[in-house]
């Protein structure tokens, strides 16, 4: 099995970080790396909390744009902040639910 690495871009990572060569990272070059403690991880690829739960052991530092009622609900279930993707609310706006989700 592989592991979850979370950067926006790679050249700001590295900037970031500090990390000067132009492969990726091993796992062991990751988690050598310094990060702010108060670091928020902000995802908009992912639309299954649980794997993020499984994975990620800070949930109140984590944050999931989400494109599905259901994924909405399994990560309140799963103490995460959820934020509906902006597409999400439009339908829900269409149909008058977005109160009920947000």
């Amino acid at each position: 099995m592989g592991h979850l690495i979370a950067m926006h871009d790679f050249q700001q990572w590295k900037k970031f970080t500090g990390y000067n060569k132009d492969t990726m990272p091993t796992l062991k070059e990751f988690m050598d790396l310094k990060i702010l403690k108060d670091t928020i991880l902000i995802t908009d690829k992912i639309n299954n909390p649980l794997l993020l739960s499984n994975n990620f052991k800070f949930k109140k530092r984590l944050m999931m744009e989400l494109f599905s009622i259901e994924s909405i609900l399994k990560a309140r279930e799963l103490n995460i902040t959820a934020m509906p993707s902006q597409n999400l609310v439009s339908l829900l706006k269409e149909d008058g639910l977005l109160f009920f989700i947000i």
